[in-house]
């Protein structure tokens, strides 16, 4: 079976759809017998990465590429070096931009390259315009949007290019399902605390009004993010005992505690597919949502797999209503769980990426030639930052040396 290497971001406080979904698919691919490894930028050591350490308990193999210091040139020939001693047959990318640089010189060998866009942020749409028309060298041979959305999004943008492919995340079946509500309606917030796309300030907002209006309504937050400590101040503020703020979890945590709700709620100003809203719904919760972008509007069909509401008031209704009527909350919990595991489970999205697999040509052994990268992006929301000549690291070096002596001269 093929080798595969999957580059990716990590960190010890990493919790997203991005690399949560690896978590479940990169053993299900080795059960398959694909031979599987991670390889992860990231500021800290080996030992302190969320989602490498979980995969390194599942017997996946793991690399890591120190973030510190960055340069992308630096950054793409660590890279091509692991290309170089894998010797994968294909490589997946979620839009790591050193590993994009790769592309150019693997795909001369026969190795299939595919990047995966995640969702519509600035940043991710910004390697289209780097990599279709820029740089096309390294222009993957698929290029995967999670959404029906983001994908007809980037096909009209670049129609030219025949290789965008629809293909979503996919959850693993869980241990434990949902039950329906007796004397409280458990809501459950669970992904980044941010601000620009999770709106995160507002819904927190809307919750603690929420669960002052209601009762029996009962509301935990997890995540991180720029925007935590803003979460824990608005919920102090509230002083209701029905919203806690429950911390940091690692994706195995969430999945344990998610069958302990009824609900999972987003509003979000962009998505992908949010793998915390398909491990809600395939564990039987109603969703509860004041959005509808992305793979959301894929997943959600009003009063039949969720709900979306469009003001508190609608909000405040919904969950009086599914609060009041267990029958009728049961009904949408099965019709959630079987949707998704019918759309979105490890089997169904596989059957999708063993479609683009068998397109691949046979791989010859990779050889170290000479690997450059072009000039640097312009777009500066690709951080596209190269190592300075040496001449320039030996000159700031020096200019540091002197204005540390001139300070400790002074301070005699």
């Amino acid at each position: 079976m093929p080798k595969i290497i999957f580059f990716t971001f990590d960190s010890y406080n990493v919790i997203n759809g991005v690399n949560t979904w690896l978590i479940d698919f990169c053993p299900f691919l080795k059960a398959k017998g694909y031979e599987v490894t991670v390889i992860a930028q990231s500021y800290h050591k080996s030992g302190e990465n969320l989602t490498l350490n979980i995969l390194s308990q599942k017997g996946i193999h793991i690399s890591l590429i120190p973030n510190i210091p960055y340069y992308t040139d630096s950054q793409a020939h660590k890279c091509w070096q692991y290309i170089l001693q894998y010797k994968p047959d294909i490589i997946i990318n979620n839009s790591i931009l050193p590993a994009f640089y790769t592309f150019a010189y693997a795909k001369q060998y026969g190795v299939q390259c595919i990047n995966i866009t995640h969702n519509h942020s600035t940043y991710d749409l910004s390697f289209l315009d780097r990599f279709i028309s820029e740089y096309p060298l390294s222009k993957p041979h698929h290029w995967v949007a999670v959404s029906k959305e983001l994908c007809n999004y980037m096909m009209q943008k670049y129609p030219k290019y025949t290789h965008f492919r629809h293909i979503p995340c996919g959850v693993a079946a869980p241990a434990q399902y949902a039950l329906p509500p007796t004397h409280t309606f458990k809501i459950i917030y669970a992904g980044r605390l941010d601000d620009e796309q999770k709106n995160i300030i507002t819904l927190t907002h809307t919750l603690c009004r929420l669960v002052a209006a209601l009762p029996y309504a009962y509301v935990e937050m997890y995540g991180n993010g720029t925007h935590r400590q803003q979460v824990t101040d608005i919920i102090y503020q509230a002083k209701n005992n029905n919203i806690k703020y429950g911390g940091q979890v690692s994706p195995l945590e969430l999945k344990q505690k998610i069958s302990q709700f009824h609900s999972i709620i987003f509003m979000s100003h962009y998505e992908g597919t949010p793998v915390a809203l398909m491990e809600g719904m395939i564990a039987g919760l109603v969703p509860l949502l004041g959005c509808k972008t992305g793979g959301i509007a894929d997943m959600v069909m009003h009063e039949d797999t969720g709900y979306y509401f469009n003001n508190f008031d609608e909000l405040v209704q919904t969950v009086s209503y599914l609060y009041s009527t267990p029958a009728d909350w049961s009904k949408i919990s099965d019709n959630a769980k079987v949707f998704v595991q019918k759309k979105y489970s490890l089997d169904a999205i596989y059957k999708l990426w063993e479609q683009i697999f068998a397109m691949r040509e046979d791989a010859s052994i990779i050889k170290t030639d000479k690997f450059a990268l072009p000039a640097p992006s312009t777009d500066k929301t690709l951080n596209d930052t190269r190592r300075p000549p040496l001449l320039v690291r030996l000159w700031k070096r020096l200019i540091i040396f002197l204005c540390n002596n001139a300070l400790l001269m002074r301070s005699k």
